[in-house]
């Protein structure tokens, strides 16, 4: 397995109505999201949730759903391309530990001008990340604060 390393600076918000902020938080890095969720909460009402409270705030949202259920290098790249083709301010991931891992991954190399597979064989990001949200549904993600993201090589 392959890693890269980035750094991203940490906040946050925990506790009631923690949710409900989300749309104030985002609108101060742009109008633009790249909301990534795992394909199994395409209808869910969490999702529609997250998305009505984004678009109160005047924010934009493209809504991608993540059908692999792998961390690789493709899942990234396919993400990358839509993350960029919606000239995305801000990545949102909602979901299990591989939908946030290549959110977080997607937030880390936007601005990259080197190829993903340069990143994956040991070159460092340079770029500004994006400002990235995560709305975990589950309790475990033992990548959450590491300083690089595990990721499978799949070229």
């Amino acid at each position: 397995m392959s890693h890269f390393s980035f750094k991203l600076s940490s906040r946050i918000i925990v506790g009631d109505y923690s949710l409900e902020k989300l749309g104030l938080e985002a609108s101060w890095y742009g109008k633009q999201c790249f909301f990534i969720i795992p394909h199994a909460l395409q209808d869910s009402e969490l999702v529609k949730k997250i998305t009505a409270i984004l678009e109160h705030q005047g924010l934009s949202v493209l809504l991608f759903s993540n059908k692999s259920d792998a961390v690789c290098s493709d899942a990234l790249e396919h993400a990358l391309a839509l993350a960029h083709g919606s000239c995305a301010d801000m990545v949102i991931a909602a979901g299990d530990a591989a939908t946030v891992t290549i959110g977080r991954a997607v937030a880390a190399v936007y601005n990259e001008t080197k190829p993903v597979a340069a990143l994956i064989e040991d070159q460092l990001c340079t770029a500004e990340p994006l400002p990235f949200f995560e709305v975990p549904t589950v309790c475990y993600h033992s990548f959450a604060f590491a300083p690089f993201i595990p990721l499978f090589d799949t070229h």
